[in-house]
């Protein structure tokens, strides 16, 4: 596409959201496990009125737009996305995010940044629920802190491995329940990695190790979900969350979305909504490389081999170039036949 032709098509996907829209709130429709989070995104355009100075300007020296994505946890793909101004807090971003949408019994699963008394009202209302992590400096944490008593555990298995977690589940809270967590390999893990940097520096000394060894490995959650999930559950459900830190980290690391010189707010608009689809897309992928076993690769090898096939329009027809055997039974295996210089379909 040439550049107007695809400045065009973003600015009609940013300016006209009608259609985005009730295609997101489908998509909504049919999660049930949400993780929400924020990517950051460089912005190397000053009139640009989303870019702003936000919390990663002391890594990278530049102003910052947020693309905050709401992500489908079992389906392993985004259901909402859309850019936020860099300075803009995720806990205040995602009430505008979710304000425009409908959604009943979906269960929150969102990272501590996203705190606030509105919020958690916001993601348990209407037969909603939440999880969420609580920073130290909050009196729920400080509550369960206080009275700590790790009679209760279970094993938790992750990486192929057992982990033994200890657990004690707060009384006395206004709404909501609230378990403090110890994973006992983290924490031996935590204060090893410490005493490794003892003397690197001010912050790493022995006496500082004696009054942080008993928060290694200690997490707590706060969650609208009744006993009937027992604490074990809800950790789990938890721990679920990782899938978006494996999509934020595509965005990053393979498809290279870390910065941006564009200035037009609709143009960027419609740029979240095909960073939406083309996560559709990638998901739906790696489903059917689950269902494909016959091929024996990877996803990163098959999309590596797919780059190979070109096609050309001749006699007003579709023609595939550059296949091989191997490439027409690879793509066969997709669904996607490919028949060599034989011509496709228009």
């Amino acid at each position: 596409m040439g550049a107007s032709s695809l400045s065009g098509l973003l600015d009609s996907l940013g300016r006209y959201r009608e259609r985005q829209e009730a295609y997101q709130q489908e998509l909504l429709g049919t999660a049930e496990n949400i993780a929400v989070d924020g990517h950051c995104v460089e912005s190397y355009s000053r009139g640009d009125c989303l870019a702003q100075y936000g919390n990663k300007y002391g890594e990278t020296g530049e102003m910052q737009v947020n693309l905050l994505v709401a992500y489908d946890i079992s389906g392993e793909a985004p259901v909402l996305a859309r850019m936020y101004p860099g300075g803009m807090l995720d806990k205040t971003s995602v009430r505008d995010l979710l304000s425009g949408y409908k959604f009943r019994g979906k269960l929150f699963i969102v990272d501590r940044g996203f705190y606030s008394a509105a919020n958690l009202e916001l993601l348990s209302r209407d037969g909603n629920d939440y999880i969420i992590p609580l920073s130290e400096n909050l009196e729920e944490y400080k509550g369960v802190a206080g009275t700590l008593d790790y009679r209760q555990s279970f094993v938790y298995h992750a990486g192929g491995k057992p982990h033994p977690v200890f657990f004690h589940e707060g009384q006395g809270i206004k709404s909501g329940r609230v378990i403090i967590y110890r994973d006992m390999d983290r924490a031996a893990y935590e204060e090893d990695s410490f005493k490794k940097r003892i003397g690197t520096s001010a912050e790493y000394t022995e006496e500082r190790l004696g009054r942080l060894r008993d928060g290694f490995g200690v997490m707590v959650l706060r969650t609208s979900l009744d006993s009937a999930k027992g604490a074990d559950e809800v950790f789990r459900l938890y721990k679920r969350r990782w899938s978006i830190e494996t999509y934020n980290d595509i965005l990053k690391n393979r498809d290279g979305f870390v910065a941006l010189g564009q200035g037009d707010y609709y143009v960027t608009q419609g740029l979240s909504f095909v960073v939406l689809v083309a996560g559709r897309i990638e998901a739906a992928f790696r489903r059917k490389c689950k269902d494909t076993k016959n091929t024996g690769r990877t996803p990163d090898d098959i999309l590596l081999s797919a780059q190979f096939v070109k096609i050309q329009k001749r006699d007003g027809k579709w023609e595939t170039i550059n296949t091989s055997k191997k490439l027409i039974e690879l793509f066969n295996a997709f669904d996607c036949p490919v028949i060599g210089n034989l011509g496709l379909p228009t």
